[in-house]
């Protein structure tokens, strides 16, 4: 179980001055913006994969709606400040998205939340008509007045988001087929993480999307393993352990992250470290997306030896998944991810300003590369 200090608490960095806040949240909603637009593109222009494209941008607009509340919150605030991981994701400390869980448990029990958004705009009239300076008390009033409004669970990207069960068809009567989806913050890593399960349900057992207490059992076990991100590979293999009537046939995580910016990133990696020495000095940063893959090839069945000897047994399917052996890849730096993911296939994307992809050179080999303009053009995708 992981302790305290397991947690990257040691890089909850608060951002001092108010300038640094507005820039950092900048930067961040800019790079979520673009790569929001991204999948959107990929929606209209996939049509067979535009299901998943529609579940991952829905979790990237919770993601950027809690970072514009995370904005609201601190903007006028005169005795906290944001607090970022600033050496690895990039991303708000997993300490803010748990003051979120707490501040949604407070508002739930007031019960009526009173919006005093139009009172406030007018006191802030009048102190500027009579007194011409800004009403510092009054704004901090109306930014902690916003950000109650808009404390509303189903719209924020929190620990554990659960999707939705999507019943598929299968032409094997003995297996029922669906896809589940959800998605997490995790705390280790300070980052979110979007995760699709396509799987295959033994068909004499209580139909998930039709009993309740079926897929509430479901979701339990989903919510215990898939609220982290341990290795890809270790999350498909607990959810088949636990679950013996499920049987995972492909699990996609997209990690979202790390956020890499030359205005408040620290011990950047060297490859991102030579690309930020060129290129437009208001628009360096660099955001990572890697797809994560483990796919069953195959089931194994497992006798387990009950104490009376051979006489009773016990049978349990098992997936096999593809995990790829050294001789199976070109490079061993690849072999390597794969072996540590427990992954079968590992994709990755580096999304940047397009005046800093000019100055790319012979960097970030192995990525696929997307770009965009001040003007909204989505460039390699």
């Amino acid at each position: 179980m992981l302790q305290w200090d397991d947690y990257s608490i040691h890089d909850l960095v608060a951002l001092d001055q108010r300038d640094e806040h507005v820039k950092y949240m900048t930067k961040t909603l800019t790079a979520f913006k673009a790569v929001e637009k991204i999948y959107e593109l990929k929606k209209e222009r996939d049509q067979e994969a535009m299901t998943e494209h529609g579940i991952i941008l829905s979790f990237l607009k919770k993601l950027s709606y809690t970072f514009e509340l995370l904005r609201i919150k601190y903007l006028f605030n005169p005795s906290d400040r944001l607090k970022i991981d600033k050496s690895d994701s990039g991303f708000v400390n997993f300490y803010e998205i748990s003051q979120l869980e707490t501040d949604l448990l407070r508002k739930k029990d007031k019960a009526v939340f009173q919006d005093k958004g139009y009172i406030l705009k007018e006191r802030i009239l009048s102190h500027l008509l009579e007194k011409q300076t800004d009403p510092e008390e009054l704004l901090a009033e109306m930014a902690t007045n916003a950000y109650q409004k808009g404390l509303i669970r189903e719209n924020l990207f929190l620990f554990f988001n659960e999707g939705e069960l999507i019943f598929q068809k299968n032409g094997n009567p003995n297996r029922r087929k669906y896809l589940y989806y959800w998605a997490c913050y995790d705390k280790k890593s300070n980052m979110p993480y979007i995760y699709l399960l396509d799987f295959e349900q033994d068909a004499q057992e209580e139909a998930l999307h039709e009993s309740k207490d079926a897929f509430d059992a479901f979701v339990k076990v989903i919510r215990s393993e898939g609220s982290r991100a341990p290795a890809v590979g270790i999350v498909a293999m607990a959810i088949d352990q636990r679950l013996e009537s499920v049987h995972p046939k492909m699990l996609k995580r997209i990690c979202i992250g790390p956020l890499y910016s030359q205005s408040f990133s620290v011990n950047l990696p060297e490859e991102t470290e030579q690309l930020f020495q060129a290129g437009d000095n208001g628009r360096k940063f660099a955001f990572h997306l890697t797809e994560q893959f483990v796919f069953s090839v195959g089931q194994t069945i497992i006798k387990d030896q009950k104490i009376l000897g051979n006489l009773l047994t016990e049978k349990r399917v098992r997936e096999r998944f593809y995990i790829p052996k050294a001789t199976d890849v070109d490079e061993y730096s690849v072999y390597n991810e794969l072996e540590g993911q427990k992954a079968s296939l590992i994709r990755k994307t580096v999304v940047m300003p397009y005046k800093l992809h000019q100055h790319r050179q012979n960097l970030y080999n192995g990525f696929k590369i997307i770009s965009f303009s001040r003007d909204g053009i989505i460039n390699g995708l």
